[in-house]
């Protein structure tokens, strides 16, 4: 779950899915232990945006039992243009064809976190109404009860700073010329 520091309030990064509001992750991929298969989800649903290939494991924790989720808090210094380039990243990724990992996630909602803790569904700025997915309302409730989110909805993880990266650079992107637009974010 990628939490955003901005001024002085935190913000959480939800992708829309069919499913509704949901933060990255999902069932383990074969050959991928729960840490690697954080880092994917982590890049592949921020449409290609945001890459890190470390994750404090420290911090993790189970959800329902089952789900381990890895939260990660992060600083942006341009947060508009943040936003402009994942804009722009989403619709590249949407144009490309046979990068289905990428298709999962239709949108994405960065809304300040006391705005969705406690809450079944989010009015975005369009009035629509989206559905909160059920392991995301308990992973806010299991974050606040190990602590992480505190009850004035601060998060005690330390704050990583996000980087503009050249797309060469990420392993994952093997089809460079078609991918040379997008603008990526790397979490030092």
């Amino acid at each position: 779950m990628i939490f955003i520091k901005r001024e002085n309030e935190i913000y959480v990064y939800l992708g829309v899915s069919k499913r509704g509001l949901e933060e990255q992750g999902g069932n383990l991929s074969k050959n991928l232990t729960n840490k690697e298969n954080a880092l994917k989800e982590l890049f592949e649903e921020t449409f290609a945006t945001i890459y890190t290939n470390d994750i404090d494991e420290t911090k993790s924790v189970i959800v329902n039992k089952q789900f381990q989720l890895y939260p990660i808090l992060i600083e942006i210094q341009d947060f508009n243009f943040f936003k402009e380039q994942l804009n722009k990243n989403k619709s590249i990724i949407r144009m490309l064809k046979g990068y289905n990992c990428f298709k999962e996630m239709t949108s994405y909602e960065i809304i300040p976190l006391k705005q969705v803790f406690g809450t079944t569904f989010y009015m975005n700025e369009q009035k629509q109404k989206i559905p909160i997915h059920r392991r995301t309302q308990a992973s806010f409730l299991e974050l606040m009860a190990q602590q992480i989110i505190t009850q004035n909805f601060e998060v005690n993880l330390p704050i990583r700073i996000a980087e503009i990266q050249k797309v060469k650079n990420i392993p994952k992107l093997k089809r460079y010329d078609e991918l040379r637009d997008l603008i990526i974010y790397e979490i030092k």
